[in-house]
């Protein structure tokens, strides 16, 4: 699910001078009286706020010589300025109920929205196979599908079976048995190996350019 977007009190970090900025800015917005109608029994006034920004905007000024005890003033005058904007940016948070068009009209700033995660890839549709004119050629489709990232295809002599379990593909044909691992991640872990039997194991990389080069291990592996 969307998580509920939420003023979102980074300005804290922000300079002395973009500071009195915001200040300036949501000051501005919250006495429009379409906001402000809405904005009823705040924590902090309309005044005390246009204050703390002029204070903060004055101990900049005083501070700009590089004066320590300016500087230290204008520390401590953000660091008040920071207490009212933040009681007022989670009053509005309440009041907004996640309606990011209001938390941006009051002049805060709102937290980075997360989309519902995508779903797993359904069953190919449509999927068609074909000889092409060129020798040993054979050309795949299917329908597009928006939960895919990529696509693997594979073409196995007749007789060949080919299961999927989690994340690793079973392929058998007579005697042989060979399992793949598609994956986003650089790192994989295939289930249901047979024990004790020795493997070759190979990997490469592909992207919307290609696919890279085959590259092997130096040695065999065994599972337990």
């Amino acid at each position: 699910m969307n998580r509920k977007v939420e003023v979102s009190l980074g300005f804290v970090n922000d300079s002395p001078s973009d500071k009195v900025t915001m200040g300036d800015v949501v000051v501005a917005a919250i006495v429009d009286p379409t906001i402000a109608a809405k904005l009823t029994k705040q924590p902090i006034t309309v005044a005390a706020l246009t204050s703390l920004t002029a204070d903060l905007k004055q101990g900049n000024k005083d501070a700009a010589g590089g004066d320590h005890s300016a500087i230290a003033n204008r520390n401590a005058l953000a660091r008040k300025w920071d207490d009212g904007y933040v009681d007022m940016g989670k009053f509005i948070n309440i009041v907004a109920n996640g309606d990011k068009a209001f938390i941006l009209s009051c002049g805060y700033p709102i937290t980075a929205e997360v989309t519902t995660p995508t779903p797993e890839p359904e069953a190919l549709i449509n999927l068609m196979a074909k000889p092409t004119e060129k020798t040993g050629e054979i050309v795949f489709t299917n329908d597009a599908q928006k939960q895919a990232a990529a696509f693997l295809y594979g073409a196995f002599p007749v007789g060949t079976s080919v299961t999927v379990s989690g994340n690793t593909i079973t392929i058998t044909n007579g005697p042989f048995t060979c399992y793949l691992s598609p994956n986003t991640h650089h790192t994989t872990t295939m289930h249901g190996l047979p024990s004790d039997v020795p493997f070759k194991v190979v990997g490469l990389a592909f992207n919307l350019k290609g696919t890279g080069p085959l590259s092997l291990t130096a040695k065999n592996v065994k599972p337990e």
